[in-house]
């Protein structure tokens, strides 16, 4: 969170459980700042939280392409 209070980045890519927890908060931050991101899960992310409906779902285990791909529909569903 302190690095995206400095930092604008043009796409993330999320893992949803943390040692620390989840990265609900990063979800929720992005998501405010209109930032498109990439959810990579193994389960049902918005049962864990809502912040992560606004991302573009991964399903673990993936592939670099199935990545990729998601990279791209994130990018593309936010800046066409």
């Amino acid at each position: 969170m302190s690095w995206l209070e400095r930092n604008c980045p043009d796409v993330a890519v999320l893992d949803v459980l943390l040692r620390e927890g989840t990265s609900g908060d990063v979800a929720a931050n992005l998501s405010e700042r209109g930032i498109p991101f990439v959810v990579c899960s193994a389960g049902d992310v918005q049962i864990i939280d809502k912040a992560f409906a606004h991302g573009i779902w991964v399903e673990k285990p993936f592939s670099e392409t199935a990545l990729q791909a998601g990279v791209r529909e994130a990018l593309a569903s936010y800046f066409g």
